[in-house]
């Protein structure tokens, strides 16, 4: 299948999902706020927003075209987040090595939550604003041809592996 095709099947399943996309673009934007307060005032709670990550990435690969995965940056940012699973109760949780390393231990749950809520709002976006996928740009003797893609449109298809 081409890629102008799997752009078209992922721009289509975009536009399926969109619904839930916005559901969960919702929760994040809800969760950013107290997300943040948490790990700045070393609560545990900053753990909760593993599961959105996880969330977000099961909904990305169900919206994935035929054949293709999702980016493996993407990926080991969101597996660094969750290398450390908090469950409650809390069994033998070592609180003092999570404290002693606190920055390293849940920056990473920062990072993936907010490249997962980077994506929602530009699958999101793109799923209302687009039509059909655009084309690349060309170059020809003549100078470029068509128009530029949005950026974010862009790194949707780098999250695919669909990158021009």
């Amino acid at each position: 299948m081409a890629a102008v095709d799997k752009e078209r099947e992922l721009l289509q399943a975009i536009k399926r999902n969109l619904a839930d996309l916005d559901a969960l673009a919702a929760q994040l934007d809800d969760l950013e706020e107290r997300g943040v307060y948490k790990f700045y005032s070393q609560s545990f709670k900053v753990y909760e927003l593993q599961m959105i990550v996880d969330r977000a990435q099961v909904l990305f690969e169900r919206i994935a075209p035929t054949g293709t995965a999702l980016n493996d940056w993407f990926l080991s940012i969101c597996q660094t987040a969750l290398r450390h699973r908090f469950i409650w109760p809390p069994k033998n949780w070592d609180w003092e090595r999570m404290n002693r390393n606190w920055q390293a231990e849940t920056q990473p749950i920062l990072e993936a939550f907010w490249h997962c809520r980077y994506f929602l709002r530009m699958l999101a976006r793109f799923g209302r604003e687009l039509d059909e996928a655009p084309m690349p740009v060309a170059w020809t003797a003549e100078g470029f041809s068509g128009s530029p893609a949005p950026a974010g449109w862009l790194a949707v298809l780098y999250l695919y592996g669909l990158g021009w």
